[in-house]
């Protein structure tokens, strides 16, 4: 493996990283920068960015649980097209629905916790 450039080790360990995350990483669905794909194919990069943009906000705006459900719905809406064949999905409607999906989720998740949080004293 010494004829690996720095680069190249860095670009290996991150798609490992996406690999144990559960992405599936297929090139088709992945985004590439520099000859390198990214870690996590479209959808999953959405996701990431969606539920690190919900954790920033969060506890400076909240969004009503009936929006972030439908954001949620938005990504499964893609999702279902797509698995059945129904309407191909792009991989910038991947990351956009993932974005969406993302944050819906993330925030949800907040809520509960603050719930929790509040109605067990913590």
């Amino acid at each position: 493996m010494n004829d690996v450039s720095p680069a190249d080790r860095r670009w290996i360990a991150a798609m490992e990283w996406g690999a144990h995350l559960g992405c599936h990483q297929m090139p088709s669905r992945s985004f590439f920068f520099r000859g390198y794909q990214f870690p996590l194919c479209a959808r999953c990069t959405g996701v990431v960015v969606g539920t690190v943009a919900a954790l920033l906000t969060f506890f400076y705006w909240q969004a009503p649980p009936a929006l972030c459900l439908s954001f949620c719905s938005v990504m499964l809406i893609d999702w279902l097209l797509q698995r059945t064949g129904i309407l191909m999905s792009t991989n910038y409607r991947r990351l956009l629905t993932g974005l969406f999906g993302g944050f819906g989720c993330m925030t949800l998740q907040l809520y509960a916790i603050s719930w929790l949080l509040r109605l067990y004293g913590g």
